[in-house]
């Protein structure tokens, strides 16, 4: 497993003493449009509109939007719509990190 996400570029990948895979993530250099990217496009995927995200995850709609359109998203926000879309904040990161290191 942790080949195949070295092979994707994800180089920042540690075991933790539990034997889970972890991601270390930067913030201080996480562009947050990537991230933004990520969300859009896994919500258009799942047919998920930004008003039921709101809805289910009690984040207001006008700051759903404004995160939806490149405004850094908070983690706790993050954490409340992975599960709707079906990814963990660490693979909504990760996937953040490749989208912007192949957009450069």
């Amino acid at each position: 497993l942790k080949s195949q996400y070295w092979d994707m570029g994800l180089r920042g990948l540690t075991w933790c003493p539990y034997g889970c895979l972890g991601i270390h993530m930067d913030t201080a250099t996480l562009d947050p449009a990537a991230v933004s990217t990520v969300v859009r496009e896994a919500l258009a995927e799942k047919g998920i509109t930004p008003h039921s995200v709101s809805r289910d995850t009690n984040i207001p709609r006008s700051t759903l939007l404004r995160r939806l359109n490149g405004e850094a998203f908070k983690i706790d926000e993050l954490a409340a719509i992975g599960p709707l879309i079906g990814m963990p904040v660490s693979l909504i990161i990760a996937r953040a990190e490749l989208h912007a290191r192949t957009a450069a």
